[in-house]
């Protein structure tokens, strides 16, 4: 991260796994990056969320293999919430702090003892098409205000109040 970028928030996922989220204009090393996620703005009044079994989130996944973060953001964007980007700028990054090595679903080790998520703001006005991702991941998805949001207790509501607010 570099001088320029502000941390906002922290946490922990586990006892091994802290997290610092940072307003940055400055995207990571690929290598250093295992997701990607984008508040989607729709018509300019509605945010497009996915509904998984953690619940209602942000757009966004794993990256695969050989694919860039812009490609990535872009096809969870589609995949998550039928959503596709037509402007899109990066507003920050999630910093992973692992205590020890941690397996990946492929089997492979996430970046240690540092990762990071980068997190882009999108604007569209396409219409919303049917989402197509993981069914055993992807419940549902819909666009909301920022009203409906703050009232449906969504982890991440920090995160978009400060993209806002960037």
């Amino acid at each position: 991260m570099t001088k320029a970028s502000q941390k906002i928030a922290y946490g922990t996922w586990t006892s091994d796994v802290s997290w610092e989220f940072y307003l940055t204009d400055e995207i990571p090393p690929r290598e250093l990056c295992t997701a990607v996620f984008c508040l989607a703005i729709h018509n300019d009044d509605t945010i497009v969320l996915t509904k998984t079994k953690r619940g209602w989130e942000l757009l966004g996944g794993h990256l695969e293999v050989g694919e860039t973060i812009e490609q990535g953001m872009l096809r969870e964007a589609h995949e998550e919430g039928g959503y596709t980007p037509e402007t899109y700028e990066l507003f920050g990054c999630r910093k992973i702090i692992s205590a020890k090595p941690i397996p990946a679903r492929d089997g492979k080790i996430y970046p240690h003892p540092i990762g990071y998520i980068p997190y882009f703001i999108a604007t569209s006005s396409l219409p919303l098409e049917p989402t197509h991702g993981d069914k055993g991941e992807i419940v549902d998805s819909g666009a909301f205000t920022f009203a409906q949001i703050k009232q449906m207790n969504i982890g991440d509501i920090e995160l978009i109040k400060a993209a806002f607010q960037k």
